[in-house]
């Protein structure tokens, strides 16, 4: 009897480390092996079995360590990695709200089923993302292809006759590429554009998308000659033909910058070529314009003579102007030249003269028409001109 009350007071005290007696444990039925050993000896038998507990509750000791690093684990890759704020805070409630197995496992079935719907969802998005990316770099190829194919149509606008053929004054040549190797390019621009625009320097001091910054540098980036630089090594090129003093045409090809040490008549000459081609193609791009052998466009110089006063430096210029339907109008000083007699069929000469008073100055022009030009050329403009000169006469009475 002694015995088996130091056995049972043994086992109270091991029971308050291990709670072998506590209610949650399932109490058995030892059969009669068992029984038979325990009544043959007590103590070994219960020594054996308080062994058995301690060994099992180090072992559930060490897989509860190892479950809480993973929990932790778990809890630390979650508030890195997880982003969306709200999906975070259901994964740490998820894993710190559930203690045991069968719990765990119950939410680990719920979270996949919603991660595997946020992927589904998010890769719908991604194909859709990447539709709409595959387009717009197809926009882009397109928009660099157009634009380099339209830089031929100004070479075109600045030609002019030399004996039956036409040269142009002005060349441009364009890149080449090809067409995969220019998208893949313009892929990575638009990958590099979106990894800078992550940055916190499009952000203001609050945290806010600084949008005005963020338009700026986009329109820097998609500008035709910075997408140039990207998808060809190769720059545009702008060379020019010279007009030599007996009114020849060069076939040799002179460099933009070369051109530009010229004497001053003729880098106007060069200059006006291109512009002229340059405004023409603007304008016909604005709106269709009808081609037709009457001038339909204007272009007012100012004072172009101080330094072009030579039919070689001039003719290219008015021809070109002719070709495009442009009617040129100077203003100048010049009041004696051959330039003036050639080019320009009518002349208003306007002078300053005191009023009465003595306090103002009143205009007054005086009009010169070539009728011979109006005669051979324009008859028509000749007779309008005519009836506005007696218009203005009879409203002098």
């Amino acid at each position: 009897m002694e015995e088996l009350k130091k056995m049972l007071n043994h086992m109270d005290k091991q029971n308050i480390r291990y709670e072998f007696l506590s209610e949650r444990v399932r109490q058995i039925v030892f059969p009669t092996e068992r029984r038979n050993e325990f009544n043959l000896n007590k103590e070994q038998f219960v020594l054996e079995f308080l062994k058995q507990i301690e060994d099992i509750y180090k072992r559930v000791t060490l897989e509860k360590q190892g479950v809480e690093r993973e929990r932790q684990k778990f809890e630390r890759f979650v508030e890195f990695k997880i982003k969306n704020e709200k999906l975070r805070q259901a994964a740490l409630n998820g894993i710190r709200q559930r203690s045991t197995y069968q719990e765990l496992r119950e939410w680990e079935r719920g979270m996949k089923e919603r991660v595997a719907r946020a992927t589904l969802i998010a890769e719908q998005g991604m194909q859709e993302f990447n539709q709409d990316l595959k387009h717009f770099i197809q926009q882009l190829h397109t928009y660099m292809t157009t634009v380099r194919d339209e830089l031929g149509n100004i070479e075109k606008m600045t030609r002019v006759k030399v004996e039956d053929a036409y040269k142009s004054i002005i060349v441009i040549t364009t890149p080449t590429w090809e067409e995969d190797f220019a998208r893949e390019r313009l892929f990575r621009h638009v990958e590099w554009i979106s990894e800078r625009l992550t940055g916190d320097e499009y952000k203001t001091d609050e945290g806010i998308e600084d949008t005005t910054k963020v338009r700026r540098d986009i329109e820097k980036w998609l500008h035709p000659r910075h997408l140039l630089m990207k998808i060809s090594e190769h720059p545009i090129k702008v060379q020019v033909r010279k007009v030599s003093n007996d009114n020849r045409v060069s076939h040799a090809l002179e460099e933009w910058t070369t051109s530009n040490l010229w004497s001053g008549g003729e880098k106007w000459s060069k200059n006006m070529a291109l512009f002229l081609g340059i405004q023409s193609y603007l304008s016909e791009k604005r709106q269709y314009v009808t081609k037709t052998k009457m001038n339909n466009r204007s272009a007012i110089l100012d004072n172009p003579f101080g330094k072009a006063s030579s039919d070689h430096v001039l003719e290219p210029v008015f021809f070109i102007a002719n070709q495009l339907g442009y009617q040129i109008i100077a203003l100048t000083a010049h009041t004696e030249g051959k330039f003036l007699r050639d080019y320009f069929p009518i002349i208003y000469s306007c002078r300053l003269r005191n009023a009465k008073d003595g306090g103002t100055s009143i205009i007054k022009y005086d009009q010169e028409i070539r009728h011979a030009y109006f005669e051979d050329k324009e008859p028509i403009v000749l007779e309008r001109l005519g009836k506005v000169e007696k218009i203005q006469q009879l409203q002098m009475f």
